[in-house]
């Protein structure tokens, strides 16, 4: 009479421990990095509204691909310009205030392959702290099984989603001024 209920129950415990157990071995440091290499005060932009001209701090910026396989990031012109975003913290996480408008700005997709890295500048805000974010993908598609997962079991499988991201150390100029 108990069998049966034992049976389930056992098979729940060894579902939740599997799943601990692979959340546990995926938690590690992804094989994809950005470092802030250093940061560059040479440039201009000037804001359309008024015509005056604004100094802008760039962070130099390295993309490395330390992982077995080539990945895939977007860029704009040549693989150098590429599509990041300035994420900031907020009560419920890190947030980019502004949406990417990637189809608008003509991005289109570079490779990265094993072993190789390069640099590029993100203009960072010089008035609060933020993080460069960059979305990129190993080029594979997940699984149908994957796809039909539960999103808070998806965001913790690197291999069942797409694409990830990937962040720097935050960025604080705030606190490094004199």
């Amino acid at each position: 009479m108990h069998t049966p209920r034992v049976r389930v129950i056992a098979l729940f415990v060894v579902g939740v421990g599997l799943l601990i157990i692979t959340l546990a071995l995926t938690s590690g440091d992804p094989p994809v990095s950005l470092t802030v290499r250093g940061y560059t005060t040479n440039s201009w932009r000037t804001d359309h509204s008024d015509g005056s001209r604004k100094y802008v701090v760039c962070a130099i910026v390295e993309f490395t691909n330390a992982s077995g396989c080539p990945v895939i990031y977007l860029g704009n012109r040549s693989s150098n310009f590429v599509d990041y975003a300035l994420l900031y913290p907020t009560p419920t996480g890190r947030k980019n205030p502004t949406p990417r408008a990637v189809d608008a700005l003509g991005f289109w997709p570079f490779k990265l392959a094993p072993s190789e890295a390069i640099t590029f500048e993100a203009e960072v805000d010089r008035a609060k702290p933020c993080k460069v974010a960059l979305d990129y993908s190993d080029g594979r598609t997940p699984g149908r099984l994957w796809q039909r997962l539960p999103p808070w079991i998806v965001q913790r499988l690197p291999w069942a989603k797409n694409s990830r991201t990937v962040m720097t150390d935050e960025i604080d100029l705030v606190s490094t001024r004199q």
